[in-house]
């Protein structure tokens, strides 16, 4: 017999919907629209783990503040063409390597093409300031409620070693014995 729990959605999913809902509130009666950004952040930020969720808002505005110098710079004092949006992408890229923060890269390429590609110099500000303040919004609403909604249990917000310093208890592997 099937049972219906199986088909239900899981915790997780509600919380990011209220995270949605309260995005789209708090944005629509500031700015009276509904927040792209913040509702990309908010799902993207939410995890299973309270670990994984503050990781991933914290690439997210990493990658977002590095996306938007690299933009602002390359509109504000380079020639945009083929040749400097390449280079510039290297640029960031790098610098998130840089910075070990691989989870940063994507968006802040995202961040950097959009502001160089498609907004221009006329609306470059604005839309800088808009996207940071946007994605923190969706970044702090997320976390915010997976901290307070039934938060993960305590062992999955800690950072665990991948190997023990520990010594081996002496067994042995195929005749070897481990130290």
């Amino acid at each position: 017999m099937i049972q219906i729990i199986n088909f239900l959605p899981g915790l997780r999913t509600y919380k990011t919907a209220l995270s949605l809902l309260i995005c789209m509130l708090i944005w629509n009666i500031i700015f009276d629209e509904i927040p792209f950004y913040a509702c990309i952040a908010a799902v993207i930020t939410m995890q299973n783990s309270l670990l994984t969720t503050i990781e991933n808002g914290a690439n997210r505005i990493l990658g977002t503040l590095i996306g938007a110098a690299a933009g602002a710079t390359v509109l504000f004092l380079l020639p945009v063409n083929l040749w400097i949006i390449t280079l510039c992408s290297i640029i960031v890229i790098h610098l998130t390597s840089l910075l070990k923060k691989p989870g940063a890269t994507s968006i802040a390429c995202v961040v950097f093409f959009s502001i160089v590609i498609n907004i221009g110099q006329s609306d470059a500000v604005d839309y800088i300031i808009m996207r940071i303040l946007e994605t923190s919004l969706g970044i702090v609403v997320a976390m915010s409620i997976n901290y307070l909604i039934k938060p993960p249990p305590k062992e999955d917000t800690q950072i665990k070693p991948a190997f023990s310093h520990k010594k081996a208890s002496g067994k042995k592997i195929k005749g070897k014995k481990i130290r």
